[in-house]
């Protein structure tokens, strides 16, 4: 009997990340499309060991002035909510805006505070958006108040920020979420299961939709959840973007 416990223990550690990760999951309004996957997010991370801080409905202050008690308390933060370009809904708080996050305020900026989160996920529509509509695709990351004047607002830490760039189905939100945790905690590349579990989940070569996009920091292109790049300055302005191209067959890449 004790060597069959000893065994149970053993096959239970191995299934578990060298360390644990401090995560928090947001659902926006509409539950019924955005819980689910926020759902899915949380109980994978915790079934992989990681260990949760937050589990709410969205709003606008998690993001912009409370966020060193909320997302800059976490080392990932997943979202799902309706979306749009550079915006999210945030339930009955209105909507969260890129351009409202930035670092005039000591709680502003993502990533700033403990130099801790690192991964933001927003399984929104439009949220990314892309070179092919925006030729200044990295202009609210850097520069959200439009002033010219890039000091890494959004970005004050961050090492990356994944999503779509065209609306997003419902339906393959929670196997692409399930896939993605999966495999970023067997040891992928987050830039690249994103895309992968985007691939085998979803529609972006038969549809309009399903489009990823995702913005990062040039150090972090390579990024695990368990090796990263050099943390980011919060005076850069260097940005680079993967999405999927018009078919959805592949990607493309463009950098600031």
């Amino acid at each position: 009997m004790k060597k069959k416990w000893l065994m149970v223990l053993v096959i239970v550690l191995l299934g578990l990340p060298v360390f644990a990760l401090t995560f928090g999951a947001y659902a926006g309004s509409d539950p019924g499309n955005t819980v689910p996957p926020v759902t899915e997010f949380r109980n994978s991370m915790l079934d992989w060991g990681h260990t949760q801080i937050h589990y709410h409905y969205n709003r606008p202050r998690y993001y912009d002035n409370e966020n060193d008690d909320w997302v800059d308390s976490e080392d990932i933060a997943f979202t799902c909510s309706h979306g749009n370009q550079w915006l999210w809904v945030c339930n009955a708080e209105g909507n969260l805006y890129l351009s409202a996050i930035d670092d005039n305020d000591a709680d502003y900026g993502l990533g700033d505070y403990n130099e801790r989160v690192k991964w933001m996920i927003l399984y929104s529509c439009l949220v990314v958006a892309s070179p092919l509509t925006e030729s200044n695709w990295w202009g609210p990351f850097v520069d959200p108040d439009g002033s010219g004047d890039e000091e890494g607002d959004v970005f004050d830490g961050l090492h990356m920020f994944l999503g779509f760039r065209t609306n997003s189905y419902v339906s393959p939100a929670v196997s692409v979420t399930s896939a993605w945790v999966d495999w970023i905690n067997q040891g992928g590349y987050l830039l690249d299961e994103w895309f992968d579990a985007i691939d085998t989940y979803g529609y972006p070569d038969t549809s309009a939709y399903d489009k990823g996009s995702v913005v990062y920091h040039p150090n972090h292109r390579y990024d695990t959840l368990s090796s990263t790049g050099s943390f980011p300055t919060a005076s850069h302005s260097s940005l680079n973007i993967i999405y999927h191209n018009s078919s959805g067959t592949g990607t493309n890449s463009a950098s600031h």
